[in-house]
């Protein structure tokens, strides 16, 4: 690495977001990273533009390269960027940004910018409905190699997890909620057709207006499972300002399950999964219960 690393000017934000990430790991991350930055832009003859907000616990610069503008980014998390840059590959565009290089070991991607790049936070149900629907129907596909992505049933254990570390109870979520969870999850897995390449975070946030296609998506967890999950985090975005809160998502769930070519029993149940699993998550990372939880109960 670079004796010289640059210095670098950290998007609103990010600093936060690390410190309280994993007691302390993502700072000591963070300490890292200029010299990261500077392998990247010595392999790759990268010249480091202005950073972009919103990129949680990663650090996402507009970059200038030998192929034209482009988008570094790095992260503490780094199987989680191998599986985003194996789901890239495997997509090849469709549906998704593209992969121009990596270096997966030490958590570096270089990314296809996207033009304009606003993204789609400000449309209404029904305008966002029409970017979603071209990216769900490329990514709902079969996949012919699931090589390197992580099958959506280990995301499933999770809840294993969470009672492991509460001693065999699910410590301060909801019992009856996660139990319903975890035996919806099991139907969904065993009836669960052939699997597709999955998105696994396909927010508003991360639907970018694009000139090669209208809209792309970007920040893939690299997922391989029941295509029904995809819809979920759509359902969820935002929920909490939904003014007809019942009424409303069963319309998500309805309009995203035909978006996506399938069953809306089953994108409501995996939503309502999804929901608890999130839940999880978040007290895992940040040892705080939000209110995600609350959403199962407005699913059921």
């Amino acid at each position: 690495m670079s004796s010289n690393p640059p210095t670098l000017s950290l998007p609103a934000g990010l600093t936060a977001a690390l410190a309280s990430f994993r007691d302390g790991a993502g700072l000591a991350w963070l300490d890292t990273l200029p010299e990261l930055v500077a392998l990247a832009g010595q392999r790759w003859d990268l010249r480091l533009g202005a950073p972009y907000g919103g990129g949680s616990i990663n650090f996402v610069a507009a970059v200038e390269s030998p192929r034209g503008p482009a988008v570094l980014k790095c992260g503490p998390l780094l199987d989680e960027l191998a599986q985003e840059a194996a789901a890239l590959r495997l997509a090849d565009g469709a549906g998704l940004v593209r992969l121009l290089a990596a270096l997966p070991a030490q958590g570096l991607l270089l990314l296809e910018r996207l033009t304009p790049g606003d993204d789609a936070a400000e449309l209404a149900w029904d305008d966002l409905l029409t970017a979603a629907t071209p990216v769900l129907q490329a990514l709902g596909r079969p996949l012919r190699s699931a090589t390197g992505l992580t099958p959506l049933a280990t995301w499933v254990a999770g809840f294993q997890d969470l009672r492991a570390r509460h001693d065999g109870s699910t410590g301060p979520l909801p019992a009856a909620t996660i139990a319903r969870a975890e035996a919806l999850a099991a139907e969904l897995l065993a009836s669960a057709p052939a699997p597709a390449l999955l998105h696994g975070d396909l927010h508003r946030g991360n639907l970018l207006r694009a000139s090669r296609a209208p809209w792309l998506a970007i920040d893939p967890k690299g997922v391989a499972g029941d295509p029904a999950y995809e819809p979920a985090c759509l359902i969820r975005d935002g929920w909490q300002q939904l003014p007809h809160c019942r009424a409303d998502l069963t319309r998500r769930c309805h309009d995203l399950a035909v978006a996506a070519g399938q069953p809306p029993d089953r994108v409501r149940a995996w939503a309502y999964v999804a929901a608890a699993l999130a839940a999880w998550w978040q007290l895992e990372d940040t040892g705080q219960c939000g209110d995600t939880i609350l959403l199962c109960d407005a699913l059921r």
